[in-house]
């Protein structure tokens, strides 16, 4: 104890002398003496044993007089001294102690209204524990005993009546909760005058229902009646004055009114500070709401201050799974969330839901904003499957907890199409929206901030949808809400910015996008942390301007400063950073000029130059008229010399392209006299910039290209030309091809030119193996060479017909070579069940032979998959994904993410014996994972070609003949059946959807890598063993069986040169059964056995069909199929495969 002797009045006196103990040196203090509570600290590491600093005030110290004096009254000093005890710790926020102290008095009364009294004690206690069941228990008790004893008036239900309000609007069901505070008003406006403070309490309960149920109006008026009340009969610095602010402060907060807010929860925190222990929860109450406004105001430092000082209070004074602290959470996370953070931020919203899965009902309203939370989580994150996920399971639990207008649930719709509308499903997107919007326009002011919210949505849909007025007209209502409700550096107002340039920029109105990206990034860059990921939007969005309006250099460094960005706060597989990257790669590799919308000015080309210092231009001239043609190439015969001006005397000319289009030979011939003047032009740059002088044939080969088309819309020689591209360059670097291809005999093609400009896609090794046939290839270029300066084919209308032949003859060389040309088109493939046997070496086949394709697998890893299947997992051109197709979420979001022109489907169930046994997961497997990827399919809307991979078994047993392709299907057993109903849908999606699709149905796969529940891979590794082979039946079941290989190159051929909409066969001409294949392995192994010593007949199986045979693969052999390895090469690979690696599928 700590006391100030000069104190005036003398609560206390030394009694040394004159008591018996005298070595005590005891002081006697007064029965009214005040301390106050100082430091407290833990003695000798004992949990039981504290030391309290307990300072001595003195009588006169009023503002503690007035609170203790009404303190007193509250806690009826006519009740008994262990019951008034007990209020006090309530009052204090010991709940544990007042619980002991209560159930102590209930055991020992036998009085009835006593009875009543504990009950009720009880039921506060158990409130302010967050057991809510319990604490209606004791609330309805106490009721019991009164009603038998008291009028239905008396002031003793009041308090009953309240606490089981409190607790029914604390789970959410504000129904009844509303009620019982009614009924308490109503008992209270009969008994006590109007000013009386046991009024305002009910008006304050009733406020907060209707704040609950998003009806702010009413609720402002309950709180503002209760705050009338109390400041008429309390004294200025009691808590329930703090209260009654804290109230209205956080109707004000709803209703975006944050200056007002922020004022009354600030009034709220003095008084609790004067009133309260350090540790009280309703202190940390006050520093949660004052944190949430500094939150709205942008202020996150300050919020996240706040919270945190609540956190440390709450994690002191209440239970590890209290609600509140739950709250707490939620608000820490939410702070991080918006400065970026969302690693943290998730981490604190998942401590919430834990906290609140255990005391809430499932149903309850807070659940759902946890819900709602960690679903933008994990949309900031771009894991939009479970997102929706947790959006949906909110949307559930709001729908059955909530009014129809409330403004909670149009959150949730909100949130639904926000992800909907990430995932490509604007259907759904703009349905969510306008529902969202419809119950807000019912529950908000005109001007809220809300409101806004929902507009942007919508328009962000509108131009998703190309309705770019739609669009518009929304987000300007968006932005004229936030200028009028929001500080003018909020970030929604960047937001809004953002959304009206984005929607300028589609219009092509890049002057008006451009400005409004700025004005966005102002705001970002004073409200934002540098590293937020909305500032790499901004960023990302002004480079895109800059990209369309050719100003390259100025979008390249905007890109790198959106890419910066999110490296640092993104994970690395979110679909923005597979945006930022792509953008720096399309503006980082050449700089083009396209003239095609009229003549430029000298001065725009002079200033383009200037800055950008492009590596490469591109003249793009679509005029037919020969008159207007000449003056538009005259026009642009002047950009080399503008060149020569911007540049150093170190200055190496820039290339110049010239893509034109001409209609007849007059324009030809106009053309031609303009290569040569541009050549000419170039000649005279080259020589007075360079010490060493250049003739025209270096000129022409290295530094001017002229094309020309006869289709204005395509540039379609151009087109044709791109596909011999690859072929070239690995010529080229190889060092076998020097030479040119002319056009006309104006101007070339330069192949050392193409080396530099596309220098990044040739690789360090060889690209070709050294089989390839040069000479012969040669040969087909000098041909075409010959050809095209002919007087025939002067026009490249008529040359441009030859290119396409040479390009067939060339791939046909290099096929009968095995090798593939790489276009420069490449795909992106997704590839489900991937690390299963055929699909896994059809990822190997397409890694090392598609360099420039990437590979999306999706696989869920049933037990015969194996990860290990993929001989290069760590390509930079493949990526792995552990998830279920049956999720056509997942599938969608995959879709979009990585931008997927291509789909191979091989994930199926196909072990045949079980689906006798557990046949509906063969539905689940292969019908409804099929329709879960076409209906994925049909949504993202860009899928090239869908290859579907089915199974000969569809057809039926055959007892003579082969099936063809148009044969009806007959499938004989549960797995065969699902494969057909998985065709059938495929079909469908293709006349319904137009899906662009091909089925291919195989024989019987077999060779390196298969799992051993299949026939050849069970026999082999049996006998290699030393163990018998089991053959159900007689072992004459009749089956084809084709080398993976071989198959694997089928569904190349048909991937890449297949029509669509087509069905394809894969078979072969070797009919083998069972114990044929028996014997050849058996022959192969060398074990000197008999084929009886080492089989073991066992019962037939029931539903064993005897024979499948199908055509053998007419329509792809006209694609240029053929099989190329025997029965025998391809038993011979697989068994010194499973000699290599016989514990492949037991490890």
């Amino acid at each position: 104890m700590k006391i100030d002797p000069s104190i005036p009045s003398t609560p206390f006196a030394n009694v040394h002398d004159v008591s018996y103990f005298q070595g005590e040196e005891e002081i006697l203090f007064s029965m009214n003496s005040i301390f106050r509570i100082g430091p407290m600290k833990q003695l000798d590491g004992n949990n039981r044993l504290w030391q309290v600093d307990l300072i001595l005030t003195s009588d006169n110290d009023q503002d503690l007089h007035i609170l203790t004096e009404q303190m007193r009254k509250e806690i009826h000093p006519d009740k008994k001294g262990w019951d008034r005890l007990g209020q006090l710790l309530i009052k204090l926020g010991q709940f544990n102690k007042a619980e002991e102290v209560y159930d102590i008095l209930l055991e020992q009364t036998t009085i009835d209204l006593e009875k009543a009294s504990m009950n009720h004690m009880l039921g506060i206690v158990k409130h302010g524990q967050g057991e809510y069941k319990d604490a209606i228990t004791y609330y309805k008790r106490s009721i019991k005993i009164e009603e038998k004893m008291l009028s239905p008036t008396h002031a003793n239900f009041v308090a009953s009546y309240n606490g089981i309000g409190l607790v029914y609007a604390k789970i959410g069901d504000y129904s009844n909760a509303l009620s019982y505070h009614q009924k308490a008003l109503e008992i209270n406006q009969k008994a006590l005058p109007s000013s009386h403070s046991h009024l305002a309490m009910p008006y304050n309960n009733i406020g907060m229902v209707y704040h609950k149920m998003g009806d702010y109006s009413n609720a402002l008026s309950y709180h503002q009646k209760a705050l009338e009340i109390n400041q008429k009969a309390l004294p200025s610095n009691h808590p329930d004055l703090a209260t009654s602010y804290s109230n209205i402060g956080m109707v004000y907060h709803k209703m975006g009114d944050y200056s007002n807010a922020l004022s009354y929860y600030q009034k709220a925190l003095e008084i609790y500070q004067k009133a309260l222990p350090s540790n009280h929860p309703d202190l940390a109450t006050s520093y949660n709401n004052i944190g949430m406004v500094y939150h709205k105001m942008v202020d996150y430092s300050n919020a996240l201050s706040y919270y945190q000082k609540a956190l440390e209070i709450y994690q002191k004074a209440l239970p590890s799974n209290h609600p509140d602290l739950a709250l707490s959470y939620n608000n820490i996370a939410l702070a991080y969330e918006s400065i970026g953070d969302y690693s943290n931020a998730l981490s604190y919203h998942q401590k919430a839901l834990e906290i609140l899965q255990k005391t809430l009902p499932s149903n309850h309203p807070d659940l759902a904003i946890s819900y709602n939370n960690i679903g933008l989580m994990h949309h900031n994150m771009g894991d939009y499957s479970n997102a929706l996920s947790f959006h949906q399971k909110a949307l559930e639990i709001y729908q059955k907890a909530l009014p129809s207008n409330h403004p909670d649930l149009a959150l949730s719709h909100n949130n639904i199409g926000m992800v909907d509308y990430k995932m490509g499903d604007y259907s759904n997107a703009l349905s969510y929206h306008q529902k969202a919007l419809a119950i807000l326009q019912k529950a908000l002011p005109s001007n809220h901030p809300d409101l806004a919210m929902s507009y942007n949505n919508i328009g962000l849909v509108y131009h998703k949808m190309s309705d770019y007025s739609n669009a518009l007209s929304f987000h300007q209502k968006a932005l004229e809400i936030y200028q009028k409700a929001l500080p003018a550096n909020h970030p929604d107002l960047a937001t809004s910015y953002n959304n009206i340039g984005s929607v300028y920029g589609e219009m092509g109105n890049y002057s008006n996008a451009l400005s409004y990206y700025q004005k966005a990034l102002e705001i970002s860059q004073k409200a934002l942390p540098s590293n937020h990921p909305d500032l790499a939007m901004s960023y990302n969005n002004i480079g895109s301007v800059y990209d369309e309006m050719g100003n390259y250099s100025n979008a390249l460094s905007y890109y790198q400063k959106a890419l910066e960005i999110s490296q640092k706060t993104l994970p690395s597989n979110h679909p923005d950073l597979a945006i930022y990257y792509n953008n720096i790669e399309v503006a980082g590799q050449i700089v083009l000029y396209n003239y095609h919308h009229g003549k430029p000015s000298i001065q725009e080309i002079k200033e383009k130059i200037n800055n950008d210092k492009p590596d490469r231009i591109i003249i793009i001239i679509n005029e037919k008229n020969s008159s207007k043609l000449i003056d538009t190439i005259n026009d642009h015969l002047l950009i080399p010399l503008y060149v020569a001006q911007a540049t150093t005397t170190s200055y190496s000319p820039i290339p110049v392209l010239l893509l034109t289009c001409i209609s007849n030979d007059n324009n030809l011939n106009i053309i031609q006299n303009a290569t040569d003047q541009l050549i000419n032009i170039y000649s005279h740059i080259v020589n007075a910039k360079l010490l060493t002088p250049v003739n025209d044939e270096d000129i022409n080969e290295n530094y001017f290209e002229s094309l020309w088309t006869t289709n204005p819309e395509e540039l379609h020689h151009i087109t044709v030309l791109s596909d011999i591209l690859p072929i070239l360059l690995a010529l080229i670097h190889d060092g076998k091809v020097n030479g040119q291809i002319n056009i006309c005999n104006k101007g070339t093609i330069s192949l050392k030119y193409f080396k530099t400009i596309y220098s990044n896609e040739i690789k360090q090794e060889n690209i070709l193996p050294q089989s390839v046939p040069i000479d012969d290839i040669t040969d087909k270029f000098e041909q075409w060479n010959k050809q095209m300066i002919s007087p025939e084919t002067r026009q490249l209308y008529q040359a441009s017909f030859l290119l396409p032949n040479v390009l067939k003859s060339i791939e046909q060389i290099l096929q009968q070579q095995k090798i593939h040309m790489n276009r420069n088109t490449s795909k992106i493939l997704l590839v489900t069940g991937g690390c299963g046997f055929i699909g896994s070496t059809f990822i190997n086949h397409w890694i090392e032979t598609y360099p420039n394709d990437k590979i999306i697998n999706i696989d869920r890893l049933d037990p015969v998959a194996n990860m290990k299947n993929i001989s290069n997992p760590n390509s930079p051109n493949y990526t792995f994904i552990l998830a279920d197709i049956n999720n056509k979420d997942i599938v969608l979001h995959l879709f979009n993410q990585y931008n997927i022109t291509h789909i191979v489907h091989f994930a199926v169930q196909a072990h045949l014996d079980s689906s006798f046994g557990n046949s509906i997961t063969f539905t689940e497997s292969n019908v409804y994972g099929t329709h879960s990827v076409l209906e994925a399919s049909r949504i993202y809307g860009k899928i090239q070609k869908f290859i579907h991979i089915s199974t000969d078994e569809v057809y039926g047993e055959t007892p003579s003949g082969s099936n063809q392709e148009i044969c009806l299907l007959n499938p004989l057993n549960p797995y065969a059946a699902t494969i057909a109903a998985a065709e059938f849908l495929v079909k469908s999606y293709g006349e319904s959807f137009k899906l662009q699709y091909c089925i291919i149905r195989l024989c019987n796969v077999y060779g390196p890598r298969q799992h051993f529940e299949k026939v050849i891979p069970t026999f082999i590794n049996t006998l290699l063993h030393g163990e018998k082979i089991k053959i159900h039946g007689d072992g004459k079941q009749i089956r084809h069986f084709l080398y993976v290989d071989d198959v694997i190159h089928a569904i190349e051929i048909i991937l890449n040169k297949g029509k669509t909409k087509m069905i394809y066969n894969i078979g072969t001409k070797n009919e083998l059964n069972v114990l044929d294949i028996a014997k050849y392995i058996l022959e192969k192994l060398q074990l000197n056995k008999n084929l009886d010593d080492v089989i073991i007949y066992v019962k037939p199986r029931s539903f064993s069909e005897k024979r499948y045979c199908t055509t053998i693969c007419g329509l792809v052999k006209s694609l240029g199929w053929k099989e190329e390895i025997s029965f025998d090469q391809g038993l011979e690979k697989t068994i010194e495969w499973l000699q290599l690696n016989p514990d492949y599928w037991t490890k």
